[in-house]
This record gives C-alpha cells, sequence and structure tokens, in this order.
C-alpha cells in the first residue's frame, strides 16, 4: 500500500492490506485519511488487490484499475466502490491528480505501472514486473519520486527454499525485479532528476536489505549521481514519510 499525498488530497496505489492494519499503519506513520480521493490498483494478485473492496467503502472514494484488473477483480468476488476502468496509456484525473497507466511485464490481467502528477511534481510507481523495459524506463524518467521493485538476489532465490516453478516464475520476463536489474536500469538511465528512490516489494526469503542498498548505491556511484537519496521499504512496517517539494 502506497499512500502519496499532494497539495489538495491523497491517492492510495494498491491495497493488499486488510482494512484494519491499512488504518493502524496510517496511524502509526501519523497520516490523516481524511484526504483520500481515490485508490489506483497495478494489478488483481491478492497482495495488492485483497483490501481494495473494504478500503474503498471505507472512504467511499473511486477505485481506478485497467480493464483486465477489473476482470480479474470480478473473478475473485472483490466487489471496489465506485469502479472506474481504463486502458494502459490512457491519462485520466484521479481528484486533483493527473494520472497516467503503462503497461508492465508480469503475470498478471493487464498490469500497470503508473505515472502520478500533482502540478509539476511527478512520481512514478512501478512493483512487480520481470524486467524493465524500454517504455517502463521513459515513463518513469523526470520522475522526483521513484518507487521501484527489488524483489529478490538471484544466488539467494535460487539457493533458497522455493519451488523450481516458483523460482522459474520469478526469474522469468513476468516475474519480479531482481537487485542486479535494478542497478542495471541505475546505471544506465537514473540521473538527479530523481531526488528520492524508493526500493519495494523486498522479499523476506530472497533478499537482504543490505544486499538491495548496496547494489544500487554502486550503480549510483557508477553513475557520478550523488544527489538521489535512496529508501528502503518493508513489508511489515510503514515506511517513514517521505516529502518532496
Amino acid at each position: 500500500m502506497v499512500y502519496i499525498e499532494g497539495r489538495r488530497g491523497a491517492l492510495v496505489v494498491d491495497a493488499g492490506l486488510s482494512l484494519r492494519e491499512a488504518l493502524r499503519r496510517m496511524d502509526a506513520a501519523r497520516i490523516s485519511p481524511d484526504g483520500v480521493c481515490g485508490i489506483l490498483v497495478t494489478h488483481e494478485h491478492a497482495d495488492h488487490g485483497r483490501g481494495v473492496g473494504a478500503l474503498s467503502r471505507h472512504f467511499r472514494v473511486p477505485v481506478a484499475a485497467s480493464v483486465g484488473t477489473a476482470e480479474g477483480f470480478q473473478a475473485q468476488g472483490v466487489v471496489p466502490y465506485g469502479l472506474q476502468t481504463f486502458q494502459p496509456g490512457h491519462r485520466f484525473s484521479l481528484g486533483p491528480f493527473l494520472v497516467e497507466p503503462f503497461p508492465v511485464p508480469h503475470d498478471a490481467n493487464q498490469p500497470v505501472g503508473y505515472v502520478i502528477w500533482d502540478g509539476p511534481t511527478k512520481v512514478a510507481v512501478v512493483t512487480d514486473l520481470g524486467y524493465l523495459p524500454l517504455n517502463v524506463q521513459n515513463h518513469v524518467e523526470g520522475a522526483e519520486l521513484l518507487i521501484l521493485e527489488s524483489n529478490h538476489d538471484v544466488e539467494l532465490l535460487l539457493k533458497g527454499s522455493y519451488p523450481p516453478w516458483l523460482k522459474q516464475r520469478i526469474l522469468s520476463r513476468h516475474g519480479h525485479l531482481s537487485n542486479a536489474a535494478v542497478a542495471e536500469f541505475v546505471r544506465a538511465r537514473l540521473d538527479k532528476w530523481c531526488r528520492y528512490l524508493l526500493l519495494a516489494h523486498l522479499s523476506q526469503e530472497n533478499n537482504r536489505p543490505e544486499l538491495a542498498l548496496a547494489s544500487v548505491m554502486n550503480a549510483l556511484y557508477d553513475r557520478r549521481n550523488d544527489e538521489t537519496r535512496v529508501v528502503l521499504t518493508a513489508q511489515d512496517v510503514p515506511t517513514p514519510v517521505v516529502e518532496v517539494e
């Protein structure tokens, strides 16, 4: 669950938590839910969408999802409040925000990443993807805050306890992004336009925070980028608030 607060409202991206846990974490982070004006969903997998129905009904705000994601919700019996569907690539407004969804390679039904503008400020959210195709790299360029998956260390995954079929899925081009893939992107494309890089969706079994951090910091050093700040996120505790002005 990602909370993005702008000048005149706030958005939630994904809702994989129960309503009680989502509200508890917002309270722990000293975030007021009163300004939430909409929920964006990247795809229908449970860890991103199981709480969408309850959260949207609690806030009484619309949910925006791709046509494919909405079909996935319907098949699962998830009923979001005020569901609005879109096709990736078409910009739309949600409250005071301008939103552009774009396709990402993942084994879900029409998954997307998001670019979100609050006035001139650009934020990008990209989680759950097997690799970083050029269209994704181009969409996130210029984002002052980039939330990017850094799911696993390949060596830890290969040596770990997951069954072979699951390892193959994670490593596939429609699986999850490795630390090495993130570092390759940072080394090739990430310049000082990005003030904050938040590493997200770290696997608790197949990654270590220090490995993800070292990988991207080495890439920033190679890029001669000493201005982008890197923030590690965790699955079980709220991330400290990051402010982009």
